[in-house]
This record gives C-alpha cells, structure tokens and sequence, in this order.
C-alpha cells in the first residue's frame, strides 16, 4: 500500500526508519535494507519511473518538470508574501495556523513543516518548533544511553524511528495540520517517554548500575514495566 500511494517523501521516510532501526538494534539489518531497495527499484517499474522525473529540468513556458520543482517554488511564492518584506510584528507571529492554504491564489498548502512553521506562526512559532523537536532528540539520546535490552530499549529505537521518518517527511509534506498524524505520533511519543522515564527517573526495575544515578539517591526498585 505504502507503494502504491506514489509518494516519494513516505518512501524515502520509511526507509530511513528502517535504516535508524538496524543501526541502533542490528547492523546486519542494513544489507537486507538496501537488498530490499535495490529489488523494489529494479521489480517494480513504477517507483523508478516516479523518481526518475526529478532529473527532468525547467523548460520556460512548460511549467513546473515535477512536484518538486512545483514545491520548492511555491516555498519560495510563500516566503515572498509572508516573510520578506513584511511588518516586524507580522515575522514574529506569523500569518495563523492554516492561513497560507486560505490566502494564497492557488489555496494549497506549503507542503513543507518548517515553512509553514515560518510563515504561519512566526519567529515566535518557529523557536518554539525547534525547542520540541531539541527535545525530543534529547530525550531519545538519553533514553537509548541508558535502556536496557528488550521492551524498554526496543520501544525507544522504534520512536527514535519514528521521529527519524516525521523529521524526513517534515520537508515535503503538511504534517502539522494533519490531526490523525499527531495523535498516532504523540501516543508513539508517550511510549518513548515511559521508557526513558523508567531509566532517567528514579523508576527502575533493577537496581541502578549508573553511579550517577546512585548518587541522585535513586529509590528502590518497582515494577514500572513487566
């Protein structure tokens, strides 16, 4: 189904969460990965024909040669109303969530997180943006320095690969406005954070080997996960 959809930033996306997997929970995994790509690439007709098109170039008057070539002017269409050239007060809060498919001429989305996150919700929005996807990075850093082998780290690597396929995505998709995607990945991020708690927070299931953690005075063992 996932090849079926024709869209080239979820297959690149998966496969980069493939690639997180194997690299934080086996490596061998990597070879099967690229086996996988190298077969689908020469099997099936289709995904090749749907990259191939990113190599055709602008003709004047022919339009855009793909969606990309599409995407990355209408990136530069949005930032030239709403971000250049524009009040101070309007960089620093942006235009509104959603606003760019109500005004511009076309009514399409930016098709992009980060330049949605600029021009809709401003200076303001975009810090605030970073400051959630630092702390995710950091939180999953902590997490997968300090789980233990089995449920808790396996939760972990897959939110890191999950996290990893929403970051790949953010640049050609409209991901922030897609309410069904944030719930699947705020619960995907609930679970990640469980587990990280568990070792970060003074809830362990065995006692701490972390001499950092014995000096934080950690508690005694309790049955957070089974």
């Amino acid at each position: 189904m996932l090849l079926f959809t024709y869209c080239r930033s979820a297959w690149v996306g998966i496969v980069v969460a493939f690639v997180v997997v194997a690299a934080l929970q086996e490596r061998k995994l990597l070879l099967v990965i690229a086996v996988l790509v190298a077969s689908v690439w020469a099997w099936v007709p289709s995904v090749s024909d749907r990259l191939d098109d990113l190599d055709n170039v602008r003709v004047e008057g022919m339009g855009d040669p793909n969606s990309f070539a599409f995407r990355q002017r209408y990136w530069g269409e949005i930032f030239e109303r709403y971000v250049d050239g524009v009040p101070l007060e309007q960089n620093l809060t942006g235009i509104g969530l959603g606003m760019v498919e109500e005004t511009m001429p076309d009514h399409l989305e930016p098709h992009n997180v980060w330049v949605q996150v600029v021009s809709e919700t401003g200076a303001i929005g975009t810090v605030m943006f970073v400051t959630f996807v630092v702390t995710i990075a950091v939180q999953l850093g902590r997490g997968l320095r300090r789980a233990t082998d089995g449920v808790q780290r396996g939760l972990i690597v897959g939110v890191a690969a999950a996290s990893a396929n929403m970051l790949v995505q953010s640049v050609a998709q409209n991901l922030i406005t897609e309410a069904v995607i944030w719930t699947y990945f705020a619960t995907v991020l609930a679970l990640g954070s469980m587990a990280t708690m568990v070792q970060t927070r003074n809830l362990h299931l065995t006692e701490p080997a972390d001499p950092d953690l014995r000096r934080r005075g950690a508690r005694e063992p309790v049955p957070v996960l089974n």
